[in-house]
């Protein structure tokens, strides 16, 4: 009996020290310093924007849990301030307002604001922006990433309608370490990185035994532009190849008549005859600005190397059919400017229109009319961005819950009122 009275009495002082905690985190105090503290990340984000650019300002305040000013003071970014005011609002729902018929819709907007608040961490996280740029009749089935790259390997082939298909194999760029080889199992390619930069521009320094498309023969580190779509990374890899040969010299001869690279060096050749194995192995400089992919020659055929935008696969085939400009009079400042497309998709064909703030929606993809440009040829080019989202529908529900909060709130205090009054 003794043992179950002070077992008791021990839940009871968990269940009010829990309590406590609740009826502290719905403070007040906690609600108006985490908007103060938004508020102040905005300001001073923006003023961040004007000198370092967009995405600097993102990454620095609104994506980062904390940064540090002064390189010693640390500050909370939005990511934790956020994390703070959405436990604020949920002890708030659970331990300040009771289910009563007055706190109704004041209980029913802050759980609008809590699903809202979730739905934006289910955007960051999980949704995927990209672009598409293509020409007047060109048909594409990727994206590109705006932000991230790959280093991508691949083969060509033509299949029986003479069209060419690849097989590409990517490895993330962010998961690049000086050092740490990089394996492309399916091509038996090794890239050893020798130092690489996120933002790259040429260098005058370099070594004589370097191979590049672009005729470079070193990177050096630049500040980051104020828009992170102009970054440009790249750098040095010792390029590894092994691959059967019946001899050493009739790889050797097609490997020096590459003719594909502006700038392509003889690589070495180490050739094992007890498993007639040809092991190459050459310095290449990769930058996302090459005009081309690097072409690595082995005796099954030409290997292409590239560092890219990171790639989506689209479960379906967008053509342009055509792109229409239109300036104000007297200017060359467009107006109005807008898509036609054809989208193949499951043996089905849709043409449809993307313009300003009408958006193409199917399969949780939406294609936004978002610039144009200009080739090398000067052709237009549109260029759409293209959010995949599953959870799109999630802020609209909690849109509607937030209207429905206030209409019930305002509903029940013009009731309250009259009752007073009569």
């Amino acid at each position: 009996m003794l043992a179950r009275i002070i077992e008791n009495t021990r839940l009871l002082r968990v269940r009010d020290m829990i309590e406590q905690i609740g009826q502290s985190l719905s403070s007040l105090k906690i609600t108006v310093g985490a908007l103060l503290l938004l508020w102040l990340l905005t300001f001073f984000g923006t003023l961040y924007q004007v000198e370092y650019g967009l995405y600097a300002a993102q990454q620095r305040y609104f994506y980062s849990w904390f940064f540090m000013v002064f390189k010693i003071i640390p500050v909370p970014g939005a990511k934790t301030v956020l994390l703070v005011l959405t436990i604020n609002l949920i002890s708030a729902c659970v331990y300040r307002y009771r289910f009563e018929p007055k706190k109704y819709g004041i209980l029913i907007i802050h759980y609008a604001l809590i699903f809202l608040l979730v739905a934006s961490s289910m955007t960051h996280y999980f949704a995927k922006e990209s672009y598409i740029a293509f020409n007047e009749g060109e048909s594409v089935g990727v994206s590109y990433n705006y932000y991230d790259s790959e280093l991508t390997l691949w083969r060509e082939a033509y299949d029986e309608t003479g069209r060419i298909s690849r097989d590409i194999e990517a490895f993330s760029a962010h998961a690049i370490k000086i050092g740490d080889p990089i394996v492309f199992s399916n091509y038996n390619v090794t890239l050893i990185p020798e130092y690489y930069h996120e933002h790259a521009r040429p260098a005058n320094f370099g070594a004589p035994d370097v191979a590049s498309v672009s005729g470079l023969t070193a990177l050096s580190y630049m500040k980051f532009p104020l828009e992170r779509e102009q970054i440009l990374p790249g750098g040095l890899f010792t390029v590894i190849t092994e691959f059967k040969a019946a001899t050493p010299q009739d790889v050797r001869t097609k490997l020096q008549s590459n003719q594909s690279n502006a700038q392509a060096q003889n690589p070495r050749i180490e050739y094992d005859r007890s498993s007639q194995t040809v092991r190459t192995e050459q310095k290449i400089l990769l930058w996302e600005a090459d005009p081309e992919p690097y072409v690595l020659e082995t005796a099954e055929g030409p290997l292409y190397l590239r560092l890219q935008r990171k790639r989506y696969p689209l479960p379906f085939i967008v053509t342009l059919n055509d792109f229409i400009k239109e300036d104000y009079y007297g200017t060359e400042q467009a107006k109005n400017f807008e898509s036609k497309v054809t989208l193949h998709h499951d043996n089905a064909t849709q043409e449809s229109r993307i313009y300003m703030n009408t958006p193409l929606r199917i399969d949780n993809y939406t294609f936004f009319q978002a610039s144009f440009a200009q080739d090398n040829q000067g052709r237009e080019r549109s260029i759409l961005a293209v959010v995949y989202n599953t959870g799109y529908w999630v802020p609209y529900v909690a849109s509607i819950l937030l209207v429905l909060g206030l209409i019930v709130h305002f509903i029940y205090m013009f009731v309250a009122r009259h009752v007073r009054k009569t």
